[in-house]
């Protein structure tokens, strides 16, 4: 019979092992989604309630802590790995699916026909419209004359970002990245270089939207898998390690 001290190894070395595993195979993707999810572009099109279904899988990633409440069984093994790649899969299909959409609305001629777009365009139109009162309110230059560094020094710039908080920021983070201003077409800059024209930002975010739909198909094909492979792995691999170590648990008077 094995003493207690031993089977305590055994039950920390089981730990070990679940705990490295997990993290070797999920944190680089959870790390990745994470990246993907919050980038500027993403973040807005595809919006924050992805980010937040990723919850599940830290969920996932801190059931080995768990190993000290109670024996690990066969299902709660399949839980704590079936949760996570479930859950990256399913993230990274919508990713795939909105960063798509997003950026064949963006490419397209028309303006008004997706609502995040429309938004958006008319989101800066009323900066813009912002932008020049703010100018024409100024009063005449005694030297140079003078220009405000952005819209967001213009009076009236926060009442108005009550009903465009979202947009401002990003249509702000599009000219901070690109040279552009406008959303369908060129336009003035309002938020960087103010007065100055760019091109339409449109193009620019569509590409970015592009290359976070690459990213979400790496991410779902990596979890998809995983969850291949965990189907031969489950039935030849962790069902008899399980059997193992719930005996050699039960073979101590002093299981825990």
């Amino acid at each position: 019979m094995k003493e207690p001290e031993e089977v305590r190894r055994l039950q920390r070395r089981f730990a070990v092992g679940h705990t490295a595993f997990l993290f070797i195979v999920f944190l680089p993707p959870l790390a990745f989604a994470l990246q993907l999810g919050l980038g500027p572009d993403v973040l807005y099109f595809a919006g924050r309630g992805l980010v937040l279904v990723l919850t599940a899988a830290l969920l996932g990633l801190i059931c080995p802590f768990m190993h000290t409440c109670f024996r690990p069984t066969n299902r709660f093994l399949l839980v704590s790995v079936w949760v996570p790649a479930a859950t990256f899969a399913f993230v990274g299909f919508m990713y795939r699916h909105r960063t798509s959409e997003a950026a064949a609305a963006l490419r397209a001629p028309s303006c008004f026909d997706d609502p995040a777009k429309k938004r958006l365009q008319i989101a800066y139109l009323a900066a813009d419209e912002l932008y020049g009162a703010c100018m024409a309110w100024r009063p005449p230059p005694t030297g140079a004359p003078q220009e405000v560094d952005s819209v967001t020094e213009c009076p009236e710039y926060h009442v108005a970002a009550r009903d465009w908080d979202k947009e401002f920021h990003y249509l702000a983070s599009l000219e901070r990245r690109f040279p552009c201003g406008g959303v369908c077409y060129a336009g003035r800059r309002l938020w960087v270089d103010p007065g100055t024209y760019g091109s339409s930002c449109s193009p620019f975010a569509a590409q970015w939207l592009i290359m976070g739909h690459t990213q979400a198909s790496v991410l779902m094909g990596y979890s998809i898998f995983i969850i291949v492979v965990l189907i031969p792995s489950h039935m030849l691999l962790l069902s008899p390690m399980v059997r193992r170590y719930d005996h050699a648990l039960h073979a101590s008077p002093h299981p825990f």
